[in-house]
């Protein structure tokens, strides 16, 4: 995760964001301790991916069109 916070800090207060959201569900849904710490870490990890994408990609504004993939 602090791979995610150096490369787009947006992205990961998004993702803790999500795990707060998530945790707060679990509660109301009462799951057992094994299943909240599964939906925590799904919740966490949900955008790892974006690590692998350029940062240029990640932070533009707008529509993302075909032509700016040849860049």
């Amino acid at each position: 995760m602090r791979q995610l916070s150096a490369k787009d800090e947006l992205t990961f207060l998004h993702s803790y964001r999500v795990t707060k959201i998530a945790l707060s569900f679990a509660s109301f849904l009462k799951l057992a301790d094994e299943e909240t710490r599964e939906l925590q870490f799904g919740a966490l990890i949900h955008d790892i991916g974006k690590l692998h994408i350029p940062a240029h990609i990640l932070i533009k504004k707008g529509i993302y069109q075909k032509k700016n993939l040849l860049k």
